[in-house]
């Protein structure tokens, strides 16, 4: 998957609840992180198999399993 196909995509997590979109992808080095913006909110998701459960760049939707800790402001 290429960064550019992820853009604008809409995240959800595994619980139904949406999040936003993915705004842009910062390159850490040793993962991508997905920047996702929802109005005043962003959240930083960390690119890795733990998190991403699934990505449909067809029908542009993200599916995240949030960590402990990952949303909370």
């Amino acid at each position: 998957i290429y960064h550019c196909d992820l853009i604008g995509c809409r995240v959800v997590t595994d619980g139904g609840d949406a999040l936003g979109a993915v705004a842009e992808i910062l390159s850490t080095g040793s993962n991508d992180v997905l920047v996702i913006r929802d109005g005043e909110r962003e959240y930083l998701v960390p690119w890795i198999e733990d998190v991403v459960v699934a990505a449909d760049t067809a029908a542009a939707l993200i599916t995240i399993h949030p960590l402990p800790g990952l949303l909370d402001p």
